[in-house]
């Protein structure tokens, strides 16, 4: 009884009706104290543990997917699959006014909207859990929203992000290559693609492709360092399949064509990218691509 009426204050809280909800609670925590229950929060703690596990991938398109089957997780339109973005990369939860700033244009209309877009995510990932034991999917405690803990997230950008760490804290290069080859392996293309243009969507997507940017950077040197030539290329080569304008990579390919004595195919890569930096935004090459071209005349 505690835990449904814990239940009911969350939804009327979240729907903005706050007398009733600390109604709800006061009751339930009345009932704790004839129990001989401290709070009402010991009883919702001593939930049975959920095995729910969803899988959300963030970097290339948004997909989720329920683990371990891999069975699709369908969340219709774009501001609840935003939402649900925004609560796993904040897990300690989001208030009414956050929501409503980051994904509303319209700052009168957004506040009053947030808990009809919270109800449209519950509903849509209700599979997940069974309400009565576990909660909603999204909680609202404390006048904040947040995903609920007894279903095990998994983030692609979570798993990219922790690799970038791992990478930051170790000088010892076998363990920064073990964390940048990590990183290039989740990094199927920007943040949820293209299609949104949200400030705090374009920053997370620029930090992301930075970031992953100075991975294959690092690793592409190492190559280089090491005479690993065929590495080097291979590594420049998937860079280059999700940015073509990387400068750095083409300039990979050159040093390891002229490492090797390719040189016609240096030249040639030199062309390539040449007309690629022109399509796309009339630009020149950098003063090191510069000579390192002025060199391949002289091989």
């Amino acid at each position: 009884m505690a835990k449904a009426l814990h239940g009911v204050a969350q939804a009327l809280s979240g729907l903005g009706q706050t007398v009733a909800a600390g109604a709800a609670i006061a009751e339930g925590q009345a009932i704790c104290r004839q129990a001989g229950i401290p709070s009402l929060q010991q009883v919702v703690s001593q939930a049975p543990v959920s095995t729910a596990v969803a899988a959300v991938r963030c970097l290339g398109s948004l997909r989720l997917t329920r683990s371990p089957d891999g069975s699709p997780l369908v969340v219709p339109g774009r501001l609840p699959r935003l939402l649900l973005a925004l609560l796993l990369l904040n897990p300690a939860g989001l208030s009414r006014e956050t929501i409503a700033l980051r994904l509303y244009a319209d700052k009168e209309v957004a506040r009053s909207t947030v808990p009809m877009l919270v109800n449209r995510l519950r509903s849509a990932l209700s599979g997940l859990l069974t309400p009565h034991t576990y909660g909603d999917v999204v909680l609202f405690e404390q006048g904040l929203y947040r995903l609920n803990p007894a279903v095990r997230w998994q983030c692609d950008l979570q798993a990219f992000d922790e690799a970038w760490a791992d990478a930051a804290r170790t000088a010892a290069d076998e363990r920064k290559e073990v964390a940048y080859r990590r990183m290039v392996a989740l990094y199927t293309g920007p943040v949820f693609s293209d299609r949104d243009n949200l400030p705090w969507l374009q920053l997370l997507r620029e930090r992301a492709r930075q970031r992953w940017q100075t991975a294959y950077r690092w690793l592409q040197q190492r190559a280089l360092t090491t005479g690993a030539w065929a590495e080097a290329i291979a590594l420049a080569e998937a860079n280059l399949q999700l940015d073509p304008l990387a400068e750095a990579a083409h300039q990979t390919v050159i040093q390891a064509l002229l490492a090797t004595d390719r040189n016609p195919e240096a030249r040639q890569h030199y062309q390539v990218m040449l007309a690629l930096l022109r399509q796309a935004h009339d630009l020149a090459p950098s003063a090191a691509m510069t000579a390192l071209w002025a060199a391949t005349a002289e091989w």
